[in-house]
């Protein structure tokens, strides 16, 4: 076995040679022998014979080596034992004389499969082929007096069956090279192509998140400046009017400048204030609550993924309250994140529907669903902030899919409808 790639692979996957494949191989090598045997030893073992043929000896040595080949885990050590046992093959051909192509066919063609299969392609085309030419050869020396046409059809009866047997499986190993090959590259694009999504994805929501921080700092930095600045008028025209009521009984003259004074601070202070109300409706709106944010929810993860989203709220208002919304956004994103990542879904369908004071949530796709109980983080971490609320979380397998189900109490202090 040469260390290409489908040698490597079948090294891996065929290396200790347990796999249906192997065993089939290694069945109908033991099965050609078997078959051979028997006819030895009821139509060519001599008369007067006790024990076992020379023959039967050299095919039972044989069988051995191809139970060896199965066996063994290196190509070395594999090598070794197969071709010892075309030796062998070769050595009990020249016993017969060549006269029984049957025989010779019967035990060669499990030997050129095992060849194809377990060496690159170009040795096993090789070794095949140099294998076919001095079992040939051989039969062509021992009976060369038989004839020109004898020869002929001796020699068809073993080479075409060979030569059809070397190219099929030969092909056929080349097409699972090929297959393992597209396989492993399409494995590396589906990740790659699952790493840009969710880089995709994240940066969205990233962008979302980024975009409200950054609304509110610039609303916080406003409301610092209006603190400073009309609070620091605000408290100097105070402070002026106090002394133009003391200036309103000594000093008449000074009192009109001091008004004056404070009219014109005053109306800074109103241009200030006109300015910064003016930037504070440039600024987005902060981040969306309840359904208004899990709606943004979707629709950027319907843009990073290009999956189908259907989401149904029902007769939910757009808002739980401050403890119950962000339950309900995580609960949400986890479902949409399980269903692309472990189920590969196509289509996912979001349902909210409040019914006897509980808030049922059912997250459904059409993905390839579980094949376990086991709960991963993101689902052990949702049951543990739904059961803190006095609810449950159930998933399972459907004909169609998968399945998400949230039962929240609507009960409890805070779950009010803002």
């Amino acid at each position: 076995m040469d260390e290409s790639l489908g040698s490597k692979t079948l090294a891996k996957v065929l290396g200790i040679r347990k796999t249906r494949l192997a065993v089939s191989v290694l069945a109908l090598s033991l099965a050609c022998h078997a078959v051979v045997f028997l006819f030895m030893h009821s139509q060519l073992r001599p008369a007067g014979w006790s024990f076992i043929t020379e023959m039967e000896f050299l095919l039972l040595v044989s069988s051995v080596c191809s139970v060896v080949s199965f066996a063994v885990e290196s190509p070395r050590s594999f090598r070794i034992a197969h071709y010892i046992r075309f030796v062998i093959l070769f050595i009990l051909f020249r016993i017969l004389f060549g006269q029984r192509a049957d025989i010779e066919l019967f035990l060669l063609l499990p030997f050129f499969v095992e060849t194809a299969i377990y060496e690159k392609t170009q040795f096993a085309l090789g070794a095949s082929s140099m294998a076919l030419v001095t079992v040939l050869a051989g039969d062509l020396v021992n009976l060369r007096d038989i004839g020109t046409s004898s020869l002929t059809v001796h020699a068809a009866l073993i080479a075409l069956p060979s030569a059809a047997t070397i190219g099929t499986f030969i092909r056929l190993t080349a097409y699972r090279e090929k297959i393992v090959e597209n396989e492993k590259l399409l494995k590396s694009l589906n990740s790659a192509f699952e790493n840009l999504v969710d880089t995709n994805l994240g940066l969205q929501l990233y962008a979302t998140h980024a975009e409200s921080d950054s609304a509110n700092k610039e609303r916080n930095r406003i409301t610092r400046e209006l603190h400073d600045s009309v609070g620091y008028a605000l408290t100097n025209v105070a402070m002026m009017m106090s002394a133009g009521k003391m200036l309103l009984k000594t000093d008449l003259a000074k009192l009109e400048g001091m008004l004056n004074d404070t009219r014109q601070l005053a109306e800074q202070c109103l241009q200030e204030t006109r300015q910064t109300l003016y930037r504070l409706r440039t600024i987005n709106t902060p981040a969306s609550r309840g359904i208004h944010a899990i709606s943004q929810l979707v629709t950027a993860f319907k843009t990073a993924t290009r999956i189908t989203v259907d989401f149904q709220f029902g007769n939910t208002p757009w808002s739980f309250g401050e403890t119950l919304d962000p339950v309900l956004y995580r609960f949400v994103q986890e479902g949409l994140t399980n269903a692309f990542r472990h189920g590969k879904a196509t289509r996912i369908r979001i349902v909210l529907w409040i019914h006897g004071g509980e808030l049922l949530i059912t997250i459904w796709d059409n993905g390839t669903g579980s094949s376990s109980s086991y709960e991963g983080i993101g689902l052990r971490g949702m049951r543990e902030r739904v059961g803190a609320l006095g609810g449950s979380i159930d998933h399972h397998n459907t004909i169609d899919g998968y399945e998400l189900n949230a039962v929240i109490p609507l009960g409890w202090e805070g779950a009010g409808h803002d």
